[in-house]
């Protein structure tokens, strides 16, 4: 098995919303290739969504991901109004 079959596996969890064993799949495509962006974009994508989802559940704790990335959009609108002027 290589990297590809892992990716689309983790690819196949993800869309269950088996965030464990996509998790599992996307770090063992790494572990096989270690260059391939794809499989470092699906592991990203599984965190983020996995974030997300346990932040809609009451039992969970949302980690603040969300406040990052507004954090992070302010912080692009000054770098663009100090271009501007």
């Amino acid at each position: 098995m290589n990297a590809d079959y892992f990716i689309h596996m983790g690819q196949k969890f993800a869309g269950e919303r088996n965030w464990k064993a996509a998790l599992e799949a996307f770090n063992r495509a790494i572990d096989l290739e270690k260059k391939d962006a794809e499989a470092y974009l699906g592991r990203g994508m599984v965190c983020l969504l996995y974030t997300s989802d346990a932040a809609d559940d009451l039992l969970c704790v949302d980690l603040g991901g969300r406040r990052i990335i507004k954090k992070k959009q302010k912080k692009q609108i000054t770098r663009n109004r100090q271009i501007k002027t």
